[in-house]
């Protein structure tokens, strides 16, 4: 596992905001503080500038000068029992949805969580893909040499022999496209 992670979208703060790269050991830390990226927050009314940070007892939102603790049964159920780091690689590759009430709190929830990993699934749409397209190919070779005669048999077999490199990219791209489709179909929620 990588010890340091590039957080280029978000900064390790305590008192100032440190650049470049942070090493994920240091999250344990008490007293620090993760400040997330404004590009990875959105935010239904985004005239106002808000500013969201998450430490040990979980998320603040700055709205202006103020600052607003969220309380636990308002964050996504994803972020309860996360510590910094699951929180720091969450936003690494997805967003935060922060909602804020008529009271004046706020709601942070997950966006943009994406569906994959579902190896099975994967591995299934690759093997239906290289069936589908090399099976239409020998099923159209077979008709044609039941249906062309003692000589048809021979040149179907040398036009799919010469044709097999194309047949084969093809099918690469049918199985992948495929594989993608049902990893992602079959992967966790």
């Amino acid at each position: 596992m990588l010890k340091k992670l590039l957080l280029a979208s978000m900064a390790i703060t305590s008192s100032v905001a440190l650049a470049g790269f942070v090493s994920l050991d240091d999250l344990d830390s008490k007293g620090m503080t993760l400040a997330i990226a404004p590009s990875r927050v959105s935010s239904r009314n985004a005239a106002k500038r808000i500013s969201l940070f998450c430490d040990e007892k979980g998320f603040v939102v700055k709205e202006g000068e103020s600052l607003t603790r969220v309380h636990s049964y308002d964050t996504d159920k994803l972020f309860r029992a996360a510590d910094l780091k699951d929180i720091a690689k969450y936003a690494c590759f997805n967003k935060f949805k922060i909602s804020k009430f008529d009271n004046g709190e706020y709601s942070v929830q997950a966006q943009g969580e994406l569906k994959g990993g579902g190896t099975g699934g994967a591995t299934f749409g690759v093997f239906l893909g290289q069936a589908l397209v090399w099976g239409t190919c020998h099923s159209v070779a077979g008709v044609a040499t039941v249906f062309g005669g003692p000589t048809a048999g021979v040149a179907v077999e040398t036009a799919i022999s010469t044709a097999s490199p194309f047949i084969e990219a093809f099918a690469l791209k049918v199985s992948l496209g495929l594989g993608i489709f049902f990893g992602a179909a079959t992967g966790p929620v």
